[in-house]
């Protein structure tokens, strides 16, 4: 059995708590995931990307994957968003596109970017494990440019 919960604090925290109950007589492990779908404009902008651990950039609109905090910015609105589910944590990500039809013919157009949060839980015979993710949001007191 399994119970989530979202805590959101006014300093720009969203806080997933997933705890995993296990009732029986013997220990469980397994892989617990979380996904975020972040809607930043311009998956392929130079001025929009994800950081990993490593300090390399990477657009948007790729895929990916990484261990640890990825850090994901907006430099046009200012905007800067950090995924994080502690160091032994997974991430991987996927640029999510959608076809449209235009004049011009058919076109391959961003939506946004998901991510997948995993990390390996052990769950104590009658005990309780638990999973934690933090999504930090900051944008800077000066206004956006919308």
């Amino acid at each position: 059995m399994f119970r989530r919960g979202l805590k959101i604090s006014p300093n720009g925290e969203v806080e997933l708590i997933v705890l995993l109950e296990n009732p029986g007589e013997e220990e469980v492990s397994g892989t617990v995931g979380v996904e975020w779908m972040v809607n930043l404009l311009a998956g392929d902008a130079p001025d929009r990307w994800l950081e990993t651990g490593d300090g390399i950039r990477h657009r948007l609109g790729t895929r990916g994957d990484s261990a640890g905090a990825v850090q994901i910015s907006d430099e046009w609105l200012g905007l800067r968003l950090r995924l994080d589910a502690g160091a032994d944590s997974a991430l991987a990500w996927e640029g999510v596109h959608t076809v449209n039809q235009s004049v011009a013919g058919y076109e391959k157009v961003y939506q946004g970017t998901s991510f997948l949060q995993t990390g390996a839980v052990v769950v104590p015979a009658g005990g309780v494990a638990k999973f934690r993710a933090v999504l930090e949001i900051r944008q800077p007191e000066v206004p956006s440019p919308l």
